[in-house]
This record gives C-alpha cells, structure tokens and sequence, in this order.
C-alpha cells in the first residue's frame, strides 16, 4: 500500500512543481523508487542523480538541494504513513553535511519515519554515493489535520 502512495506522492509534487517552474522539478522527476519497508514504521529508499542543475559553480551538489531532499522526501516518508491526507507544516528542519556529491554521482537517499503521534512526526534521512555518507537529517512535522486536496 505505501509503495502506491509513495509513487503516487513523488508524481503529484512533480506535477505539482511544473505548473510553478521551481528548482526542485528536476530532481522529483529523476528521482526513483527503489524499495519501501513497512515492517513497523516506514522505511523508504530512492536513487537521485546527482544532475548538473543541482549543483554549485563548483560542480558539487548543492547544500541547499540536500536540504531540500531531506525536507521533501522525509515528508513522503512521514505522509506515506498516515492513514489519511493530512496537512503537516516543518516544526524544525536540521541537516549534517559530511561529504560532497560530484554531479554524475547516484544519491542513494533512506529515509525512515522515527515516530508519529497524533500531532507530531519526526523523520530522519541519510544521504550515501556507495557508502560515503554525504549528508544526514531529521525532520519534525506538525500535523495540522486533513487535507482537501485528495491527489494521492
């Protein structure tokens, strides 16, 4: 069930980001699947190219795209979890930078749910190229309630 709605929430964000041009476009349409745990509380893990569009002057991906995937995909982790569509807003947002990813590179990103309660969420994420740790990060989200927007 959560495979579905995972793939279902990457499609919807991406569509989503067509109809505003953001920078994260590009990166939600490369991005792969790769598996989804729910033995206990979610586990997801996705390949993401390391594209050149992502990256700094230097060639490297960029500390803000990083940022970027631990926020986003933590929240599809966090949302494909919930029963329902709920409406979550960033309680606090912190990430680890620990290496450089070079453009051409394969992101492996895993992300896990760590707890979920009524009102709150806390969700973590790694960020590897083969087995360097590039970046880690946790996530807490507000859970505010349903969403009317049913598009997943």
């Amino acid at each position: 069930m959560s495979l579905k709605k995972i793939n279902a929430l990457l499609k919807h964000f991406a569509q989503k980001t067509l109809q505003k041009s953001s920078f994260d476009q590009k990166l939600l349409e490369a991005t792969e699947l790769v598996s989804v745990d729910e033995s206990g509380l979610l586990k997801v893990e996705y390949l993401v190219p390391v594209l050149p569009e992502l990256c700094s002057s230097s060639g490297t991906l960029h500390t803000g795209c990083i940022s970027t995937i631990v926020d986003e995909f933590t929240t599809f982790s966090i949302l494909g979890q919930c029963s329902s569509h709920k409406v979550t807003v960033s309680v606090d947002l912190s990430v680890a930078y620990s290496s450089l990813a070079f453009s051409g590179e394969q992101l492996l990103v895993k992300t896990a749910n760590d707890c979920i309660t009524e009102n709150l969420a806390y969700s973590s994420a790694k960020l590897f190229v083969g087995s360097k740790l590039i970046a880690s990060g946790k996530h807490t989200k507000f859970i505010l309630g349903e969403s009317e927007e049913k598009a997943f």
